[in-house]
């Protein structure tokens, strides 16, 4: 397989049209030079694109593909199908104008790209993705009619896309308006005498925080508009496809058999709504890694059409009701809480001495009020069962995550204390993956002599889901 000929002219006019819009616009723009310097460039650069496309093949020997490139010196990449771990399809508006892909290919054990080829006809990036799909395939013997057939998973409506944007617009960043406007009444109360002058200093305020909050929505809601629009999900025989992207056009897939763990996600405004977000996890990022190896197969959806799509790809039947965890963590969090409060008041005090303004202590004073909610919110939403094949485990308040990890992905079970935690007897247990360490799920706050009952138990699970 060859990479497409446009390649040649797509990439031999990025590689030289920053000059010439430099020599336009940068005001020394001479015919002579033109032609001396950037018209020989432009050979040059053209010349060695057509050698580069001419050298490069793209082609399978057994169970592997061979990538074949080079201009001055000849590079092998060999890639064993079996470690490819995604096929990203991307185009950006100009790639779909001219009807080419540019393909990533990750394998397991890393989330850097194997392998970036710029750029294939779009039919043969399809083609490459649909062979390697199928050599795969876990299947030994499959129909061609079989081998075809596709199965909608997910598709985003506009409808739902729309409300995405608003809902996802609505995130922690946008505190930055009401600390502007807390911070800003403040000071407009000691330097200002007038009641009048106050007045106007609130609304005055409350106009600047409230253009920073739309203009935030606006940016985001945009972003997520752009990036999530014909948002869908195709099982093709193992995998998972996904497409999405207004001007930049982008695709994916996902092998079922590399799936770590589901995440139904919601944040505050999704749960009020009864909307939630579906991730999945495959193996792959270590510490070092930066790239994440999460991907989102739902978007938005009602929280019960998520959860029947999350049983569909686990395989497994969502808890109904969920474990509790030590019930003396709720009083932690509300001393927790409380101490907060109090450093915020000793904060303050020097603060309010200065300005002469009592009204500072209204802070530290909601802060107390509204401890005893806060840390009943926070323990009941900290969540753990055992199920027939999968642990779930359930954490967060603002943005509530739900884990579901089968036992025999579980690599490593890791208990820990804070100090804290040990003055109450309470510890922490982290199931490993081979996913993203940073997000692997912990039970936060199980009472120390059933937290090492938990750990043998899960141990059991494990041992007897590999034997199976």
């Amino acid at each position: 397989m060859k990479l497409s000929k446009k390649t040649i002219v797509y990439r031999g006019i990025s590689n030289t049209g920053g000059v010439l819009v430099f020599l336009l616009f940068g005001g020394i723009f001479n015919p002579l030079i033109l032609f001396l310097g950037f018209i020989p460039l432009s050979l040059v650069a053209f010349g060695y694109m057509y050698v580069y496309w001419k050298n490069y093949d793209i082609f399978f020997e057994d169970h592997d593909i061979k990538i074949v490139s080079g201009v001055f010196s000849k590079k092998d990449l060999d890639i064993p199908v079996r470690r490819i771990q995604n096929i990203n399809i991307k185009e950006n508006i100009l790639l779909r104008i001219l009807e080419i892909s540019e393909v990533h290919i990750e394998t397991a054990g890393g989330s850097e790209t194997e392998a970036t080829i710029k750029f294939l006809e779009k039919e043969d990036a399809e083609k490459l993705r649909e062979k390697i799909r199928n050599l795969k395939s876990r299947r030994k013997k499959e129909t061609e009619e079989e081998a075809q057939k596709d199965e909608e998973e997910y598709a985003l409506t506009f409808k739902k896309l729309l409300v995405y944007s608003l809902i996802d617009s609505i995130s922690i960043k946008l505190l930055l308006p009401l600390l502007i406007f807390i911070g800003g009444f403040i000071f407009a109360n000691y330097y200002l005498e007038v009641f009048l002058h106050i007045i106007g200093a609130f609304f005055g305020l409350l106009v600047i925080a409230l253009l920073i909050l739309g203009l935030e929505m606006i940016s985001t809601g945009v972003k997520v508009f752009e990036n999530y629009y014909g948002f869908k999900v195709v099982r093709k025989n193992d995998s998972l496809e996904y497409e999405k992207g207004l001007f930049n056009r982008q695709g994916g897939t996902v092998p079922i058999e590399k799936l770590q763990k589901l995440v139904i996600e919601e944040n505050i405004v999704e749960r009020i709504l009864g909307y939630a977000t579906l991730k999945v996890e495959t193996a792959g990022a270590s510490i070092a890694e930066k790239v994440s190896t999460t991907k989102v197969i739902v978007p938005l959806d009602k929280k019960e059409e998520v959860i029947k799509t999350a049983e569909k790809i686990g395989e497994f039947e969502y808890p109904v009701k969920m474990e509790e965890v030590a019930e003396r963590a709720e009083e932690r969090y509300f001393r927790r809480y409380l101490l907060i409060g109090l450093t915020v008041f000793l904060i303050l005090v020097p603060f309010a001495l200065t300005i002469l303004n009592p009204m500072v202590f209204l802070i530290p004073l909601t802060i107390a009020m509204i401890s005893k909610k806060a840390s009943n919110l926070k323990w009941i939403n900290q969540r753990y069962f055992l199920g027939e094949e999968n642990i779930f485990v359930r954490k967060g308040f603002w943005r509530r995550r739900t884990y579901a990890v089968p036992y025999f992905r579980f690599q490593n079970f890791i208990e820990s204390q804070t100090v804290l935690q040990k003055r109450w007897d309470l510890s922490k247990i982290t199931v490993d993956t081979a996913g993203d360490l940073w997000i692997n799920p912990e039970i936060i706050d199980l009472d120390k002599e059933s937290s090492g009952e938990l750990i043998q138990e899960l141990f059991d699970r494990f041992n007897r889901s590999i034997c199976n």
